[in-house]
């Protein structure tokens, strides 16, 4: 019965730590990927659909066939702004939101939305 008990701790315990495991991984994956577009759209050309294929698909332009990016990411969720354009304050502004993903964990297992991912970088026009 004592062995019976700890196993499912143990086991509860184990899907947690996997749980979160996850949860950091996809976050800081995506926070890259946020911060890789920043820093192409800092040296391209304003350009609001490569900056967006850039969080997506890490390319400027999207992959024949592809119809969301890395983990289930879509176009809708992804959010390009530029601020103050042609004075010496301009830039462009990433947003990712409503990012989902998923816990495992025995009674609050569910699907979750993650905080909005942002990235404020100076833009210089070429």
């Amino acid at each position: 019965m004592e062995a019976a008990l700890v196993a499912l701790i143990l086991v509860v315990t184990l899907i947690a730590i996997f749980d979160m495991g996850q949860v950091f991984f996809i976050h800081q994956t995506l926070v890259e990927r946020v911060r890789n577009a920043g820093r192409y759209s800092a040296v391209h050309a304003y350009d609001p659909e490569a900056f967006t294929n850039m969080v997506l698909y890490n390319q400027p332009t999207r992959p024949e066939g592809a119809s969301s990016g890395v983990f289930g990411l879509t176009d809708s969720m992804v959010e390009v702004t530029r601020l103050d354009a042609g004075t010496s304050e301009d830039r462009i502004v990433l947003t990712l939101r409503d990012y989902p993903f998923r816990l495992f964990t025995p009674i609050i297992g569910r699907a979750f939305t993650g905080r909005p991912i942002v990235v404020s970088v100076p833009y210089e026009a070429p």
